[in-house]
């Protein structure tokens, strides 16, 4: 074989193991998504439902967080300064 006729044939392997490449990601997607709707357990609407109510109570609980928080900043700061009147709201 000509050394041009090696480099086609590189080239052309190359290509269609790109092309297998492809073809198997798009059929494994295919499938992930074919099983991700036949196991999910809710629908969307449930599922919506849920993730808003989670993320209202980490919400809250992250807003009571920072409140304690900042009470502690202060009451360390009226500490440092010796003034217990500092940073009262």
């Amino acid at each position: 074989m000509t050394l041009l006729r090696e480099r086609v044939d590189l080239m052309n392997d190359g290509i269609r193991g790109f092309l297998k490449f492809i073809v198997g990601s798009a059929v494994g997607v295919a499938i992930g998504a074919a099983a991700g709707a036949l196991a999910a357990p809710k629908s969307g609407e449930e599922f919506q439902t849920e993730t808003n109510a989670f993320l209202n109570s980490v919400k809250e609980e992250g807003e009571a967080a920072r409140v304690a928080a900042e009470a502690e900043v202060a009451q360390r700061f009226r500490e440092r300064v010796n003034d217990p009147k500092a940073f009262v709201s």
